[in-house]
């Protein structure tokens, strides 16, 4: 055995003795056949015997499992700990090496092509065994993350992240979940751009980090529309220079707050996932993206970009997966689906196969029941999917001037509308 595989073998059962939680995680990886020092060996055997019992791997126990004759080497005991992630593969490449050329020296002398192609299809099953073994987490690992999850969730941890629309809230259990999509439908100024922002104040006002990435509106408009949710002052005439004391908090609160914007105008598909990626290495929680169509390459047929908008959702279905983060996509609405009476998960711009990507699926739909002058108006929002949770839909009031959004059982709304219309000496409805 050379040193260096000697050291590293030393190395994971002194970090794995230490941190027994890791051992756990990686046991499946760290089999004691993968070991060649004999004391190493041991010591992965007991380990793994503890954790079948429900013991929990320490010094002591690891040592009262094993024999007096097999106690710990004083050689054994390191001051560096390792990755056992990495290491277990660094171990596993030894082992196959090993075991690779251990197969050529006893292939070499075979005659018969049946035992050749046996053995050969036997090393071949356990080499992705072990490939397996590296990636897949133990069940014990599982039941035990799972539990930490529901004390997490009855502690009210950060399992899903609040919209402040309180129907949506309710139907989805709390809010959007962690690790999972939502696709936000609707036509061209029906309000999803305004209805992202204002969920994602709601979520980084409570304390989730956020990050919102826009492909499509300038840099000022964005922050504009955020100022208008936030003073509850017309758009127009904050970027008018009308409200600069207004401006001035909007910003200094902007400097506190864990809502980071992005803007990409590269508009592809590698720069949309490069972003999220850096959101998601900044800590962020809950992302928005505005829109995903924009980030899609449209040269070629309809069927062509629907493949790419479906292959641009799996990619992002993957990282809700792998960073447990939640990503809120708007899109737009098939044209030929948009003038339907009713608007369903078919009606999304890619195909009825986007729809299944995704965990809740929203669409907003302007009606008829305007306030004076059109200066608010309802906007039913529709909940066409909702894994685990309820479909339905709730009416929410668009404040055109100032561009919030809130749900029509809401008082912000009324309190938005009143300060409008005095300062433009209308009367309060």
């Amino acid at each position: 055995m050379t040193p260096t595989r000697l050291h590293l073998e030393r190395e994971i059962v002194w970090t794995a003795i230490n941190n027994g939680d890791l051992f756990v995680r990686y046991s499946r990886a760290l089999s004691p056949k993968m070991f060649s020092d004999e004391i190493c060996r041991k010591s992965i055997e007991a380990m793994h015997l503890l954790t079948s019992s429900g013991s929990p791997v320490s010094w002591e126990n690891v040592t009262n499992t094993m024999s007096p004759g097999e106690t710990f080497l004083p050689g054994l005991e390191t001051s560096s700990c390792v990755d056992l992630g990495i290491a277990a593969k660094r171990l596993a490449e030894f082992y196959v090496f090993e075991h690779r050329q251990s197969l050529v020296d006893s292939l070499v002398t075979e005659d018969d092509a049946f035992a050749i192609i046996e053995a050969v299809n036997g090393a071949s099953n356990e080499y992705a065994a072990i490939l397996a073994d590296n990636t897949r987490v133990p069940k014990s690992a599982l039941a035990t993350a799972y539990l930490d999850y529901c004390q997490a969730n009855g502690q009210g941890g950060m399992l899903r992240v609040p919209t402040g629309f309180p129907t949506l809230d309710q139907k989805c259990h709390g809010g959007l979940k962690l690790g999972n999509m939502t696709f936000l439908g609707g036509g061209p100024g029906s309000g999803k751009t305004s209805f992202m922002l204002k969920i994602g104040m709601n979520a980084a006002s409570r304390g989730f980090e956020t990050a919102f990435i826009e492909g499509e509106m300038p840099v000022n408009e964005i922050f504009a529309r955020l100022n208008g949710q936030f003073s509850n002052i017309p758009v127009d005439e904050l970027e008018a220079g009308k409200h600069l004391e207004d401006a001035y908090k909007f910003c200094e609160q902007m400097k506190f707050l864990k809502y980071e914007v992005q803007f990409d105008f590269n508009r592809n598909v590698a720069s949309l996932v490069a972003g999220i990626k850096a959101a998601i290495n900044e800590g962020a929680k809950m992302i928005l993206v505005d829109y995903l169509q924009v980030f899609v390459d449209k040269n070629g047929r309809a069927q062509d970009e629907f493949a790419k908008i479906k292959a641009l959702s799996e990619a992002i279905r993957r990282l809700t997966l792998v960073n447990n983060v939640h990503i809120l996509a708007a899109s737009s609405l098939n044209r030929l689906e948009a003038g339907a009476q009713r608007l369903t998960l078919n009606s999304f711009y890619g195909g009825s196969q986007l729809g299944h990507d995704c965990y809740t699926a929203m669409i907003l739909t302007d009606t008829e029941n305007g306030m004076p002058d059109e200066k608010i108006r309802t906007v039913n929002c529709e909940i066409v999917k909702n894994r685990g949770g309820y479909t339905g839909s709730f009416a929410v009031r668009y404040n055109l001037p100032t561009q919030d959004m809130v749900e029509e059982s809401g008082a912000g709304i009324v309190g938005a509308a009143r300060d409008y219309n005095e300062r433009n000496g209308d009367e309060p409805f």
